[in-house]
């Protein structure tokens, strides 16, 4: 028989075959698949990420806000009388400056403080509703303005409980007046530290509560006069034109 010329292929081709086809399906897939399916992959495996330090976030949350109403009425004559009535029976009545005129009287920040007073409006024959409304929450980075909107929403609870206790009697005279001193030094406190806060921090937000607590303050300090004299009817009065500042604080913070 004639001599086959033809040799083998080498045996040590067959252990570089599956190394040679890790190595091309590797590169076909990191340089030509995945840059063509996913653009900006695949050949930055040799870059160095930049390192960030992550930054604190605080959180506010909401604050719920409890309106007592007595009544809306579509003449203001109405919304008067029905004032008159509860001021006869010592508590305040603020009216809405139009239609439906409503008469507010009291707004708070507690919930069982609400449900209080509308059990005592009830037992003296009225007809109450209590209006849920919110102020959201809100993140921020900066610790200061934190600071700041933690003290001013303390001061929002505080001052509805003040005047709740004022109706319900739970706390002595001597206690109430000393309780009201405290809530105009933290008002206090609070327009110094909004005024503390940067030009790009004095958003609507803190110049609407900046009036607010002008107004608010305001109002504290003609109610301790007045309690102090025993005009109580007068005090009532100044809770008033609190609930109106507060109502109107609400209105400008939507």
């Amino acid at each position: 028989m004639p001599e086959n010329n033809k040799r083998g292929i080498p045996w040590y081709l067959f252990l570089l075959l599956p190394v040679i086809a890790i190595v091309l399906g590797f590169s076909i897939t990191n340089y030509i698949l995945i840059p063509y399916f996913f653009p900006g992959k695949g050949t930055v495996d040799n870059e160095v990420p930049a390192m960030s330090r992550p930054s604190d976030e605080y959180f506010l949350p909401e604050i719920e806000i409890y309106k007592i109403q007595v009544g809306a009425f579509s003449k203001k004559e109405n919304s008067e009388r029905l004032g008159s009535r509860l001021r006869e029976d010592s508590m305040p009545a603020y009216i809405t400056q139009t239609s439906p005129y409503r008469v507010i009287t009291g707004i708070y920040f507690d919930k069982k403080q609400a449900e209080d007073i509308k059990d005592l409006l009830i037992i003296k024959g009225y007809e109450v509703y209590v209006a849920r409304e919110t102020l959201w929450g809100f993140s921020t980075q900066d610790k200061a303005e934190m600071e700041t909107a933690e003290m001013f929403a303390k001061f929002l609870v505080q001052s509805g409980s003040w005047w709740y206790s004022f109706y319900n009697g739970n706390v002595s005279h001597s206690e109430w007046l000393e309780n009201g001193k405290n809530i105009v030094k933290m008002g206090k406190e609070i327009q110094r530290s909004i005024d503390a806060l940067s030009e790009s921090k004095r958003t609507k937000v803190y110049n609407t509560a900046d009036m607010l607590l002008e107004a608010a303050l305001q109002c504290f300090d003609k109610a301790l006069e007045y309690a102090n004299l025993g005009n109580i009817n007068k005090v009532i009065e100044i809770n008033e034109e609190y609930i109106k500042n507060i109502n109107n604080f609400l209105l400008k913070w939507e």
